[in-house]
Formats: structure tokens, sequence, C-alpha cells
């Protein structure tokens, strides 16, 4: 098959040829020694980091993911396949809200800048508007908004819609509280604004009343070392309209009194009346609250640490659609409530530190899910998930390279992963794949998710690889500290498993040696303080990781 790809000795001489060109003409390229390069995509196809989503109740298999820094995504078949959307459209790659009108699954709104403000932020660049789908895309304004945390639609009426902004993320701003247009997105109107420095993160509208709005108000502002989350409950925490948005009332009684940070809040599509609110507060006045009557009042049902860990990353609450006392919390882990809140469980996901789901109205066993892994589906309530690695939005945060030709490490948000003929290496807190020997070029490691440093290290006959509950990787060398003993060698069989077991411990860094095994099946299962781990060798994953998910 013929491809314009070079080869890496045309490419080399190509390099050495511009550099020449470069040092003896430094402000004349000739464009021409460029003619025959072309971009090709490496790598890796696992999705990353995603704060945005929704779906539509009469095309189930229909989803909607916002990635924070690789655009807006669409599947048709359950999760099967995603396509990207937005490319050539968004003039950045953040996303924040996505909100698909359920009178006219054709038009969709777009927000801008994801508002999980973590200490790497891509601005927003306001809000774009799709009347097909999402095969063409229009900007429709607001660009000075910053960040925006959700848009609603109204379920009657495609050209009234409504988004809550957070504003700009290092600073105070006029532009940001509620907005709404009324004619398509044309014109913007501010109808809630608290002060320059409070702007807004959530919306959850009554389904049998579309005028009865609910808006979560937080404070949220990014600087180089801090965050600050959180201002005086005078001002942050929730509110409400009944005229859809004219006029706004301040809900206070049974909420904490002094600070409130980060807030959520869904209502009970079951119960109208029903309405949870996950906010973040000093010491134990944090958690889940719910009110039964409207708004009126409220109680806490919880103050689980779990459940509101890191908020100004998390802090998404969903109330089921058909039973009121059902209600969901993604953070760190994924929980369900069947108690409306008083207990906690959790479930699985496909990966940890979880943004939120849209749930199907009509199916409930039927929603997407997101987190810092990409978007997964589920049509059987969680029990199984559409594959993540079929959807390329990684952040990448840093590119290394080793000291031979045309081969590369990249540092993802999260994970790790090395393209090009050092490919195949691959962690997500719960998998981990190593390819061929030979095809590994360095010992790496990453450190907290992959976006402090990426390294590279001399090559042996052994690689070592990191898991650690603090997610502070390491190579063996180089380092104080013995390696742990392995508990259990490879190949020897566990009864209650199918795949041989190493069992170590996450206390320290370790080392694993590779000596005899076949270069494209085999594979054995590690216990890692009793989380399991995959160790998968697979041979020529030319920058495509397989599926990992068992």
């Amino acid at each position: 098959m013929k491809t314009n790809a070079l080869s890496p000795w045309a490419l080399a001489s190509a390099l050495l040829a511009l550099g020449a060109l470069a040092q003896s003409s430094p402000d004349r390229v000739d464009p021409a020694l460029f003619k025959d390069l072309r971009y090709r995509m490496v790598g890796p196809s696992r999705g990353g980091r995603v704060t945005a989503y929704a779906g539509h109740r009469k095309q189930p298999g229909t989803f909607y993911i916002g990635a924070t820094g690789g655009g807006v995504w669409k599947t048709t078949d359950y999760g099967v396949t995603w396509a990207a959307i937005s490319d050539g459209f968004f003039a950045t790659g953040s996303i924040g809200a996505i909100a698909v009108a359920e009178s006219d699954p054709n038009v969709i709104y777009v927000g801008t800048g994801s508002a999980g403000i973590r200490s790497n932020v891509i601005q927003g660049r306001g809000v774009y508007k799709s009347v097909d789908a999402g095969r063409t895309w229009s900007f429709v304004g607001l660009r000075d908004v910053g960040q925006i945390g959700d848009a609603l639609v109204h379920p009657q009426n495609p050209d009234i819609a409504y988004l809550a902004a957070l504003g700009q993320p290092f600073g105070p701003n006029p532009e940001r509280g509620v907005f709404r247009t009324g004619d398509g997105g044309k014109t913007w109107k501010k109808v809630l604004f608290v002060n320059d420095r409070t702007g807004a993160v959530k919306l959850s509208m009554n389904p049998q009343n579309p005028r009865e709005i609910y808006a979560g108000a937080w404070r949220g502002e990014r600087k180089p070392w801090t965050i600050i989350s959180g201002g005086p409950a005078s001002e942050t925490g929730l509110y409400k309209t009944t005229d859809g948005g004219d006029t706004w009332t301040h809900l206070t009684k049974g909420l904490p009194q002094t600070l409130i940070g980060k807030i959520d809040v869904d209502v009970s599509p079951a119960n109208p009346s029903r309405v949870y609110v996950l906010l973040e507060a000093p010491g134990e006045e944090r958690g889940v609250y719910r009110s039964d009557d409207g708004g009126g009042s409220f109680r806490q049902m919880s103050s689980q640490l779990d459940l509101i860990r890191r908020p100004f990353y998390y802090t998404h609450l969903t109330a089921h659609p058909k039973d009121a006392d059902t209600v969901f919390i993604n953070n760190e882990r994924f929980f369900k409530s069947t108690d409306g809140g008083s207990t906690w469980r959790t479930l699985q996901t496909p990966h940890g530190d979880n943004h939120g789901m849209w749930i199907n109205p009509d199916n409930p066993d039927v929603f997407i899910q997101v987190n810092d892994g990409g978007g997964n589906v589920t049509t059987n309530g969680g029990q199984t998930w559409s594959s993540q690695n079929n959807q390329p939005t990684a952040e990448l945060y840093q590119v290394e390279a080793d000291d031979r030709l045309l081969r590369n490490l990249e540092d993802l948000q999260d994970k790790v992963q090395v393209p090009f003929q050092a490919r195949c290496i691959h962690h997500n807190h719960r998998h981990i794949r190593l390819a061929e020997e030979d095809k590994i070029p360095r010992h790496f490691f990453i450190r907290a998710g992959g976006e402090e440093r990426v390294g590279a290290g001399k090559v042996d006959q052994f690689v070592s690889f990191p898991i650690e509950r603090k997610r502070t990787f390491r190579p063996h060398h180089g380092f104080p500290g013995p390696v742990p003993r392995v508990l259990a060698q490879a190949g020897e069989a566990v009864k209650d498993r199918a795949l041989p077991h190493i069992r170590i411990s996450s206390q320290r860094n370790y080392e694993l040696k590779l000596p005899g095994l076949q270069p494209q099946s085999d594979q054995f299962r590690i216990l890692v303080d009793g989380a399991d781990f995959t160790l998968l060798r697979i041979h020529g994953c030319h920058g495509v990781p397989v599926d990992s998910e068992t």
C-alpha cells in the first residue's frame, strides 16, 4: 500500500538540511523542504479527561462528550465508535457543557472552557451551536465569559437556552453568572449576577415546569500557587427562579451559613419537590443536602468525605429520573445511594476520577458516564461499559525523545503511553501493558497524574514499572530504598483466577523481570494490595493500544 510517510532516513536528511539552511540563512526557509511531510495520528487512542456530556431520550445510542482539550465527540452506536465533530469550527478544544434540545435533537449548544479548574486550565472561547446534529457549527457569542459549567435548553422551545458561566479563571470579570437567550443564541441576557468574582457553575430545571430553574453559584479562581474555592454563604450557594430567569431567590435555609464552595444541584425528575445538593463547606458542613419542599428548606443527608474530595475538580451529583430516592455522585470514585442520600456504595467504572453522567429518562439503565479516561456508555446500569480506547482526546503535557530515531515518550494527564516503535506501555490505574522487551527503549517514570515529569533511563533486560497508592511513580534505579520481594512468581497459577498472579506491595517501588515470555500471548494478573492490574505483553501495536477491559 502506498503511503506519503517519509522513511526515517529521509526525514532525518530533511531535518539536517533544514538545520543547515537555518544556520546559513535564519530568515529564509524554503517551503519546498516540507512538501513531502505529512502529519498522521500515532496515538494514544485512549480517551482523556471529559467534563461535558449529553444525550437525547429519543436517540438512545447517540451521545456527545466534550474533552478538556480534545473538543466535542459523538457516537451513534452506544460508544462502539466515536467521531470528532468540532474540529475546524471551535476556537478552543476545552469544552465545559453540552446541551441537546429535547424538542429537536438537531439543535445542540456547546459552552467552551471546562469549569473543573485544576492547575492546567484552557480558557473558554464562548458558545457554539449546531442545527444539524453536529455536522456544522456556528459561533453564537459570549466569548469573554471564560469557563462554562453547564447548559440547559427549554424542553419545548430550542431557541430558549441557559448557560452557567463561572467566568475567567484567573481574576475578576463581570461576564459571569447565568445567561439566557430567547432567539437561538443571536442575543444573550445576563439574568443572574452575584459579583465579578462569583460565577455560576451548575443549572437544574424542573422537567415538569421549565420556568423553575436552580443555579449553583461558586467563587472559583486559579492562582499559580493555589486555588481560591468558595466565598461567603450570603453570596455563594444556591439560587432559584420560578419565572424563567427574570427574578431569583437565594436559598439558604438549612444550608451552611458561613462559607460555601463549589456546589452542584439536581431536581429529581421523579418528584420535582425533591432537590439534591452537593456542596463544599468547612468541616462536617460539607456533603449532601436534600430538600423535599422545592428548596424551601434543606437538611444534611451525609458529610462523607469521599463524596466531596477535591471539590474544585469534581462535585457532580445526578438524580435518577424515575426513582426519587436514587442519586449518583461522581468523584474520585463513582457512588450510588438508594435511600435518598443517607448511605452510599461504590460502583465500578473503567477509569477513576469521575466527572458526571447523563441518564436516559425513558430507560435509566442506559447512560453515559465520563472521567479522566474519557466517556463510557452502559446499557445495563453500569454492569458493563463501552471501551475508552477509541477516542484520542488525551491531554499531552510533555514530549520527551530518547536517543534513537523516531522514538519518544508522551506524558499524559493521569496515564502514560509510549508511541512509535516504543509504543504500547500504558497505565490507567487498573491496567498495564508492556511491549516486547526489545521494543522498549527506556525505563520510564511519572509523578502524580503525569503532569509533573516523565523521564527515561537505561535499557536493560528487565522493565521497571510503577504502581503505588500515592501515585508517585519511580524507576527502580537512582532512588533510595530496596525493591520489595515478589511474593508469587509469574507462572504460578491461582485457583480462583484464569490468569497467573504476581502479588506485590504498593508501599515501595519494585521491578519485574520478564524472562522467557512469548511475545504475543503471555499475560498475567498483578494484585497490588488487593487491587487488580493486568499485564499483557503484546506485539506490534502501531500506536493503537488494544482493549484491556476484562
